[in-house]
């Protein structure tokens, strides 16, 4: 043992050593300055080595370890060195705060966050273990977290050879992330890091190990029976998803584990992707479904059965296949994707609230052939910039190649290995409102589209975002979604009916005067539409009539008949509906009704 604990104020080469930084298996870590490159560097000084092997042979071994690995996501080494009594490693000093630390202070990470560093660390021991080098320490400590967030694998005290993993080794690492196979006494392999990778996920997940055990005898017994348990606090559906990653990294049997740190790598992008669009997942797993019904439609509940429904009509449209089909929204598709066919387009789908533009934005992603990602700034589940949320959708992560912008130059790596036969990736950017910050990200977005032509751009928001967006897109980009024409309306309803009434279920008919009602009391909005059609099929009979639509309270989803319908009048429609339901109708193109008789 040398006594290294004390080198505060010492000059070791040509490192002044500040102060202590962290104390490791093998030696201490001080913050330093390099006085002839005049940049911190971090110093780690020996101070303790197994007793069947030399120190200072133990020492060099981890730093030429480490050397070899040039990756953005390791602690790099710049010489080592003795001096006097003391051996010493220089590394670079990352600014930041180990990962442990981080979650005891501010909690477990998102589930996006901790599989964006997750995926840094597949990246980085992939390239170790192509080296030939085992790390044998995953764990929370030994990662650090820089103030930009991206993340390193340090610590490589205690790592091997892969090639020459003596079969008699000491059990190195930390109790909580062992695998099996060292509680039993075998060597350490590939296989051993990739479940300490997985438990160290679970760590960042939730702010503690995944296995416990009161005694040693007990956590050795958890990690060799224990199946790993997901915790209740993760929100359902991130749960599924990153329990997947989990428990296949801390499979039992080291054979039933991920192949490689790469196939790891792989899956936390494809974890990214699903926890950022949950809803382009279920439409794809939709999609394949035997039956014909879009997948957006849910089964229906009693009330909805008992009035001949198969499926809930005229629902909040998550996914992207509308019942409805028509114009205007046929003739829109076709122009969207005939302006967005070459790569780096950009186009605004604008109109107002409540008119589908959202719902047809959504239609032209899931017909995309391509890489796609969908992104709507108002869910608050979500955090993050439009950037981050977009490269997560794609399994990018920061780019540790440039300081300007890297979580743009992430997702471009990625985009630009996506395969041409696959079609033109396409990304669809919902909710954008003049003014902020996601205006200023969607502009950079739409010059990266443009000059790269990796990608085309759907933006859903106002038409003025072509001015504020500075020129990044013309005037003539902007595709404007237009109310629905009376006669459309009744086109719109009847197609909801069609598609969630199965054949042969009672007759249900809306007549022309109550969609014409309806469609007037919506105002274009079809969100508005929607909820009064709802509680226009669930207080009326088999025929809908302009007295229904005249009387429906507008109040969402409710789907239970009001105890106290309003009775209807014998002089029905009264003068002044039938001039409403006249107007209507002239616009619509049809004849005017006569006053009852």
């Amino acid at each position: 043992m040398i006594d290294a604990l004390n080198l505060a104020g010492a000059k070791l080469g040509n490192y002044r050593l500040l102060r202590v930084l962290g104390r490791g298996n093998m030696g201490v870590v001080y913050l330093a300055t390099d006085e002839a490159l005049l940049r911190p560097t971090a110093v780690k000084v020996l101070t303790w080595s197994p007793a069947e092997h030399d120190p200072e042979a133990w020492f060099l071994a981890e730093a030429r370890s480490v050397a070899q690995l040039n990756h953005p996501s390791v602690v790099q080494i710049y010489s080592v060195a003795r001096h006097g009594p003391h051996r010493y490693i220089a590394m670079e000093y990352v600014e930041g705060v180990s990962a442990d630390v981080m979650v005891s202070r501010k909690g477990p990470f998102s589930a996006e966050r901790a599989t964006e560093v997750i995926l840094q660390l597949a990246a980085a021991l992939e390239l170790a273990h192509a080296s030939g080098i085992i790390h044998r320490d995953v764990k929370p400590a030994n990662i650090l977290i820089k103030g930009d967030g991206a993340a390193k694998l340090g610590d490589f005290g205690m790592a091997v050879s892969a090639l020459r993993a003596p079969h008699n080794e000491i059990r190195a690492g930390t109790p909580h992330y062992f695998a099996p196979e060292i509680w039993r006494g075998e060597p350490a392999t590939i296989a051993t890091d990739l479940y300490a990778l997985g438990a160290t996920y679970y760590y960042l997940l939730t702010g503690r190990p995944p296995l416990d055990g009161s005694t040693i005898a007990g956590l050795s017994a958890a990690h060799q029976r224990q199946e790993v348990v997901a915790p209740p606090e993760l929100a359902a559906e991130v749960t599924a998803p990153c329990m997947r990653l989990v428990r296949r990294c801390m499979a039992k049997s080291p054979a039933e584990r991920y192949e490689s740190a790469r196939a790891v790598a792989w899956d936390a992008r494809g974890v990214l992707r699903e926890l950022e669009s949950p809803w382009l997942i279920a439409h794809e797993a939709g999609a394949r479904r035997a039956d014909t019904a879009p997948p957006s439609l849910r089964e229906a509940d009693p009330a909805w059965q008992a009035r001949g429904f198969r499926f809930e009509p005229f629902i909040d449209l998550d996914p992207s296949e509308p019942p409805y089909r028509g114009a205007p929204f046929d003739v829109l598709r076709s122009e969207i994707a005939a302006r967005i066919a070459a790569s780096g387009a950009t186009l605004i789908i604008a109109g107002a609230p409540g008119s589908g533009r959202s719902v047809l934005a959504r239609s032209m992603l899931a017909a995309s052939p391509g890489p796609r990602a969908y992104v709507d700034i108002g869910h608050a589940a979500r955090a993050g910039g439009v950037i981050q949320r977009i490269a997560r959708a794609f399994g990018a992560v920061a780019s540790a190649t440039t300081t300007a912008n890297p979580e743009i130059e992430g997702l471009l790596e990625v985009l630009a290995g996506a395969p041409p036969a696959a079609g033109t990736p396409l990304i669809v950017i919902d909710g954008v409102v003049p003014g902020t910050r996601a205006t200023a990200e969607v502009a950079v977005l739409s010059r990266a589209a443009r000059a790269t032509r990796y990608f085309s751009l759907l933006v859903v928001g106002p038409a003025e975002l072509s001015t504020e967006l500075g020129g990044s897109i013309p005037a003539t980009a902007v595709v404007t979604v237009p109310a629905l024409t009376p006669l459309q309306i009744r086109h719109y309803l009847d197609s909801w009916l069609r598609a969630t009434r199965p054949a042969g279920a009672p007759p249900l008919i809306i007549t022309v005067d109550a969609a014409l009602i309806a469609g007037h009391r919506a105002s274009g909005s079809l969100d508005q539409l929607n909820a009064l059609a709802r509680q226009m099929i669930i207080a009326g009979g088999p025929i809908i009539t302009s007295w229904d639509a005249w009387t429906a309270v507008d109040d969402g989803h409710r789907t239970t008949r009001p105890a106290e319908p309003p009775a209807r009048p014998a002089g029905w429609p009264t003068p002044e509906v039938l001039r409403l339901i006249n107007h209507c109708r002239v616009a619509a193109g049809l004849a005017q009704r006569s006053p009852p008789g």
